[in-house]
């Protein structure tokens, strides 16, 4: 992975045996990303046999050598997944910035920070500028709606962003 390179941000849509279904959200960042040069791609696990998912993700991290992968745990049927692919995008890079994001994700931010040391922060709450900041390099604690790991404390940021009507009538 090149570290220099024009960020890439690959999200990934936690699945479950139970629910298969991608949060509109997603589609809105991809949206908000691209408009401000973010090469950006939605993968979702459900639509591939579970044998095939591992390889079928390890080939798109090899193919879109993103920068950031942010996995989408909106709903809590999907936990087991967010597991699972944080796993696989470990092995494919011990480096890579994950971040997770959605309504289960942000209800359990410090919890998911707190025990899961591959990833490295959560967006709670509205997520366009957040993950804008995130992956264009700004300091986590410059940036609104994040929860991340600093000397082994959880932090929380002290700001909010929230998406307003102007910019959800553009997306």
């Amino acid at each position: 992975m090149l570290s220099d390179a024009a960020p890439r941000l690959l999200i990934i849509n936690c699945a479950s045996p139970y629910f298969f279904y991608i949060p509109m959200g997603a589609f809105g960042l991809c949206d908000y990303l691209g408009q401000r040069g973010v090469a950006c791609r939605i993968f979702s696990p459900s639509l591939y046999p579970e044998a095939a998912l591992r390889e079928r993700l390890l080939a798109v991290l090899h193919q879109v050598q993103p920068t950031h992968v942010g996995l989408v745990c909106h709903w809590q049927e999907t936990a087991h997944g967010l597991l699972e692919a944080l796993a696989w995008v470990r092995e494919w890079s011990p480096t890579v910035t994950t971040f997770a994001g959605g309504f289960t994700a942000s209800y359990f931010a410090e919890d998911l920070i707190r025990t899961l040391p591959e990833l490295d922060c959560v967006v709670v709450g509205d997520p366009e500028e957040p993950v804008a900041q995130l992956v264009q390099g700004a300091p986590m604690e410059a940036i609104a709606n994040l929860v991340w790991r600093q000397q082994g404390e959880v932090r929380r940021s002290g700001t909010t962003w929230l998406i307003d009507q102007a910019l959800f009538d553009r997306l």
